[in-house]
């Protein structure tokens, strides 16, 4: 069998197991985060022809425009003391529908230092990073013909956006100068890969037998699984090899993987459609040896998902935030996208940094607005920013450096 993002994504945004705030990926809340407020689609959007409301009003000193680019809505702000330089903000995935225009994160530092910003709503909602990138590019290109060519233009995305500002700057559609990527998964094929291997990793916990499961099999196996992580030391074992598989001990990795929702859902639902899939996946690494490990999606063809996968073929300085503890887009992602830049003989283009928080996407205010100036100082400067290895860095203090407020 195989299957197609927009597949996926009627299953997810169906439940709304697709995280649904508005600017990131998982704040765990159906609304809006009360700290980003979200603008309306202006024009009739996918699945639906009412739009939000507006809740966006324009910063002083600064026009705001709404329209509909290619299908999809955007906005554009434009401080009245324009310094010639253009921010794009992609954000991360939506659950609900229509599509929702999501300002920049720190968007008032941004116009008060006289950039502007666009951002659009894309035209689906779910996990869609090739359309986040398409529908970008057509926002770009919009602007150039509204305003003029920026000085530089600055690629800012988050979780789900952030691997979607990757894959734009890998490509040659238009003249991206830098990308800023915070919380950032590193595409498709590892958001897919995670759900199976907490599944996997859970029923090892468990001590369920090992042997194939196929797609009509995995709602029972949950329910299993589901049961014995009841058990306090089960629990705990299978807390322990999460932690270590996604990353390793770190700041708050085991505080970040309480705190978030269980994606037993999610889990039930790519089951069905066959898209839990262990195959290749070694667990050695945490115990788990072939012969214990249990075969996910026997018999189904190999998934088809596309090209929403950051490749680290980067021609421009890229700087990645990632919190320590982030059990939604974990550490795992980051270090991903470190490998594939290596592989492409491209890591001396990327710089990363690591914040100490469990949750998904937190970040202060001078977190964000550090790590946006350094990165413009690396583009314009040649100054390359300090950053952190995360394929040897100390547990007990991997974030210290860039992390202003004790979470």
């Amino acid at each position: 069998m195989t299957t197609t993002r927009r597949q996926i994504n009627t299953l997810l945004i169906a439940t709304g197991l697709l995280c649904a705030s508005a600017v990131v990926a998982c704040s765990g809340d159906d609304a809006p985060s009360p700290t980003v407020t979200a603008i309306a689609t202006t024009a009739a959007a996918v699945g639906t022809a009412t739009p939000r409301p507006v809740f966006l009003e324009p910063i002083d000193g600064a026009d705001l425009e709404t329209g509909t680019e290619g299908g999809a809505a955007f906005a554009i702000e434009m401080p009245e003391d324009w310094n010639g330089d253009l921010v794009l903000f992609l954000h991360g995935a939506q659950a609900f529908e229509p599509p929702t225009i999501s300002p920049p994160l720190s968007r008032e530092y941004m116009i008060a230092n006289g950039y502007a910003w666009g951002a659009s709503a894309f035209r689906e909602s779910g996990f869609v990073p090739e359309i986040a990138v398409a529908d970008t590019n057509a926002l770009y290109a919009r602007f150039v013909r509204d305003h003029g060519e920026p000085r530089h233009v600055y690629l800012y995305g988050a979780s789900m956006g952030g691997a979607a500002a990757m894959i734009a700057s890998e490509q040659e559609v238009a003249p991206y100068d830098g990308v800023l990527a915070v919380c950032a998964s590193a595409g498709e094929q590892t958001w897919l890969a995670l759900h199976a291997d907490y599944l996997t990793i859970a029923a090892y916990a468990v001590g369920i037998a090992p042997r194939a499961y196929a797609a009509d099999e995995i709602d029972a196996l949950v329910g299993d699984v589901v049961a014995g992580l009841e058990d306090a030391a089960v629990l705990a074992q299978f807390e322990s090899m999460m932690v270590e598989w996604t990353g390793g001990g770190r700041p708050f990795a085991l505080e970040g993987l309480r705190e978030s929702e269980p994606p037993w859902p999610a889990i039930r639902l790519l089951g069905d459609a066959a898209l839990i899939d262990n195959r290749g996946r070694d667990y050695t690494a945490i115990g788990i040896a072939p012969q214990e490990t249990i075969e996910l999606n026997n018999g189904a063809a190999p998934i088809a998902i596309g090209g929403g996968d950051v490749t680290g073929q980067f021609r421009v300085p890229v700087l990645t935030l990632h919190d320590t503890g982030d059990a939604v887009v974990p550490l795992t992602d980051a270090i991903a996208i470190l490998d594939r830049a290596t592989v492409a003989a491209q890591a001396g283009r990327l710089v990363q940094r690591t914040v100490q928080s469990p949750t998904h996407c937190d970040f202060t205010d001078e977190e964000l607005e550090r790590a946006f100036d350094d990165l413009v100082a690396w583009v314009e400067d040649g100054m390359t920013p300090a950053g952190e290895d995360l394929t040897s860095f100390d547990p007990a203090t991997l974030g210290a450096a860039f992390t202003t407020r004790e979470r």
